[in-house]
């Protein structure tokens, strides 16, 4: 049985592993956050009932389980349209946790919408650089009763969101 203190050694190979699998590919930060993390990890262990707030809660069993770093596995286009993902326009994949440029298909990513109204405010951003794709999304909703001469320019910011194909926009309209 491997205790809470011995468990960080047999993942530091593993740890190593990741690291020089992902290379360059992961931004400063994330390398940064992670060789904390595990630094952290590497000191303290896994938790025991010995611990306040893990007393409860017996870890043992996660502690003695044997992990290792998932297989580079390669995945065939005619594999994937097994699953019927072809007919997207945009697609992402991901194998083993690891994105897959050669497998997606974000050419045709949106371009982004901005609409701004005294209904909400709505952005959005779509990029790709590398193996980073980035997708941002940010609403912000109006609060207030409008005359109902407001209601040509509550259509106009309803359409420049429905340019982002947007599954769905709640507008509440108080009883007459």
């Amino acid at each position: 049985m491997i205790t809470a203190t011995q468990a960080p050694e047999k993942y530091l190979e593993i740890f190593d592993q990741f690291n020089n699998r992902a290379g360059a590919g992961q931004p400063r930060w994330l390398q940064s956050l992670r060789q904390d993390a595990f630094a952290r990890f590497s000191e303290t262990g896994f938790p025991t009932t010995h611990d306040e707030d893990w007393r409860f809660t017996n870890v043992a069993p996660l502690a003695n389980t044997p992990f290792g770093l998932a297989s580079l596995e390669t995945v065939s286009r005619e594999q994937l349209d097994l699953f019927g993902i072809s007919q997207f326009a945009c697609r992402l994949v991901f194998v083993n946790g690891l994105f897959s440029q050669e497998l997606s298909n974000v050419a045709t990513l949106p371009k982004g919408v901005t609409a701004s109204s005294p209904f909400g405010e709505y952005r959005s951003e779509y990029s790709q650089e590398g193996r980073l794709l980035r997708i941002a999304f940010r609403g912000v909703g109006g609060k207030g009763v409008y005359p109902k001469e407001k209601l040509p320019e509550l259509q106009a910011w309803l359409n420049a969101l429905a340019e982002d194909n947007l599954t769905s926009v709640v507008v509440s309209i108080p009883p007459m």
